[in-house]
């Protein structure tokens, strides 16, 4: 017994120890960050306790978080960091901080830039293809964390006599009066307005601070009777926009950012494929996605590994434009030039500062790592093992679901529950449940296909898990599954009737679990009633012939008669794009497991609830 114990209590310490190891990075960026803060850089102090977090984002990163949060709540606070500021003090640290902060943001980038790569076009005739890159813009998490502490910091403690810092800052340089770049206060008509800005530098790189000359609007001269356009100089890493004359002599307004990057197609072994020309972010359109660029004459070798996923795209570089822009960027005479960037001087980012793709706030990480070791034993708990047979589909004596027909599944594990209303909430973070009736204990209703979607993807995430689903852009019916893929879905409806009928056990019921329609699902009832409280079947699956009606990801179709393997009806009516729907709702009067209906995708009624599969293939 006591040898017992003392294993016990060896497993235990060696879990707990486990649990909050560090990594090398982590340790490294800590330290780092703990020698910014002691020199008073508290804007690299900040960041790089962010990145601590994000190198172990768990409970093992506590003291960075600590930092973190104890430097960000003094700046919240309208201090420029740590410790006590006196009325000029304050001041002089403050304009300190804010050129740190252009510097710092020059050399980490604010924005993650996320993209797509698809097949744009083929040419049969030489058997090569061409692959469209579409890239958008956001601010970073790291960057959306860190400047709400420092403009609600600095907006406390402003004052209207603090001529070094401007009240738009950072949407102005904190170097605007050093450079001369405000508004004249008295035009002279008929004078030239690029003299004023005689005395700025060429390059613009103050400090470490990549800035840029950008037209913010016009000036109007009363006595001329003409406007004069006014420049300001801003950080070149928060420009958002920049005007330009088009064809037709229009003042129009390119979107995006001073970012210029190349990508650049790899495969498995990280091998480069093909790189792109310069791509500029400063882009525009009515896309979600700002740029857009084509590999051209792609080979088909390549072809087949873009598209079955083999060969991915990577950042190959990146570099921030800055500096005193060409004229036709801003000048109202001279024609559109899509060369602009080229004159700029530029600053290369490491591409080790620059977030490239999905990006996920470090202290979100925590909290879902936390969340995910919690779900990853609830969920081991709730999926059932089905293995793959072959079964006799449908009902020859109900007109929807005939003709029975042969069909082949693979393996599969299904949820042996609908998912319930606090598994909703856990995985979204809502705070109430759905539909007339929320217990907890009662499947989650209401939810339309793009939030079902959302949950499994998210679920998947948590678990440590391969989504199944393509980003949700765009309309739901060309949302991609990857049946490969390891992580939460609907189930096909093939997946779903043979569960039903028991699996490999094919149970003779004509209910799921019974002939008696009440063991499986209780009296027809107003509400739905908590999940596994009625008889499962042979499988140990239940309420599958009762509760809620339960979405499949097949479109709504007619059954073929020919035998099939795994299939799944992907073709949809464009007018009406509705899905299969599986089950009887609780209101209903009894119906065999075979019944099928539809549901159209962007609406959930309080009889419509879903449960989840994971692929085995």
């Amino acid at each position: 017994m006591k040898l017992k114990k003392m294993i016990v209590a060896s497993v235990a310490f060696a879990t707990t120890m486990g649990l909050f190891a560090q990594s090398e990075d982590y340790k490294a960026l800590l330290a780092k960050a703990k020698e910014y803060e002691g020199n008073k850089q508290f804007v690299y102090a900040l960041g790089t306790y962010y990145d601590a977090v994000a190198a172990e984002p768990s409970e093992a990163s506590k003291e960075a978080q600590d930092a973190f949060n104890t430097l960000s709540d003094s700046i919240k606070d309208g201090k420029p960091g740590i410790g006590e500021f006196d009325e000029f003090e304050i001041y002089d640290n403050w304009l300190a901080f804010c050129k740190e902060y252009e510097k710092y943001w020059t050399e980490y980038s604010p924005r993650a830039i996320f993209y797509k790569l698809e097949r744009d076009s083929i040419d049969r005739a030489t058997k090569t293809g061409n692959y469209k890159v579409s890239l958008k813009v956001e601010w970073s998490a790291k960057y959306k964390r860190i400047s709400e502490a420092v403009l609600a910091g600095l907006e406390k403690s402003w004052k209207d006599d603090w001529t070094g810092i401007p009240k738009r800052w950072p949407n102005e340089s904190v170097y605007m009066a050093e450079l001369k770049g405000v508004r004249p206060k008295n035009f002279t008509s008929g004078a030239d307005f690029g003299r004023y800005f005689a005395s700025v530098t060429d390059t613009y790189l103050k400090d470490g601070a990549a800035l840029f000359q950008k037209y913010a609007g016009d000036y109007y001269d009363e006595k001329a009777f003409r406007p004069y356009p006014y420049y300001s100089i801003v950080p070149a890493a928060f420009v958002e926009s920049a005007y330009s004359i088009d064809n037709f002599g229009n003042l129009i307004s390119k979107t995006g950012c001073l970012i210029d990057l190349k990508v650049k197609i790899v495969d498995a072994n990280g091998k480069t494929l093909y790189t792109s020309n310069r791509i500029s972010m400063m882009g525009g359109g009515n896309s979600i996605y700002g740029s857009e660029y084509i590999f051209k004459n792609i080979d088909q070798a390549s072809m087949k590994l873009i598209d079955s996923g083999e060969a991915k795209l990577e950042l190959d570089s990146a570099f921030l434009e800055y500096g005193n822009p060409p004229k036709s960027l801003v000048s109202f005479e001279a024609p559109e030039d899509r060369t602009w960037v080229k004159p700029l001087p530029e600053v290369k980012i490491d591409n080790a500062k620059f977030v490239w793709g999905k990006d996920k706030d470090a202290f979100d990480a925590v909290a879902d790592n936390a969340l995910g070791e919690m779900l990853k034993k609830t969920m081991a708990e709730l999926m059932v093992d089905v293995e793959g047979g072959t079964f006799q589909m449908g009902d020859n004596e109900d007109e929807d679901a005939s003709p029975v027909h042969s069909v082949t599944v693979s393996s599969f594990k299904m949820m042996k529950c609908e998912v319930t209303q606090s598994l909703w909430k856990q995985v979204t973070g809502e705070k109430e449940g759905r539909g007339t009736y929320e217990d907890d204990t009662m499947p989650i209703v209401r939810v339309n296909l793009k939030q079902v979607i959302e949950f499994c993807n998210r679920l998947s995430e948590l678990n440590g898990l391969t989504p199944c689903y393509s980003e949700l852009d765009g309309n739901m019916k060309d949302v991609k599954c990857n049946f490969k893929a390891n992580g939460y879905r609907l189930p096909t409806e093939a997946e779903w009737e043979y569960a039903a009928r028991g699996g490999k056990n094919n149970s003779p019921f004509k209910y799921s679990g019974s002939d008696n329609w009440e063991e499986v699902a209780g009296k027809s009832s107003y509400k739905p009633h908590a999940v596994m409280i009625y008889k499962p079947n042979a499988l140990g699956i239940y309420d599958m012939s009762g509760n809620v009606k339960e979405m499949c990801w097949d479109f709504d179709g007619e059954y073929s008669s020919n035998a099939v393997s795994d299939p799944v009806n992907t073709k949809s009516d464009d007018y009406s794009p509705s899905r299969i729907l599986r089950d009887r709702a609780y209101d209903e009067s009894e119906r065999p497991f075979t019944y099928r209906t539809a549901y159209g995708s962007d609406y959930g009624l309080d009889g419509y609830g879903f449960r989840i599969v994971q692929s085995v293939r």
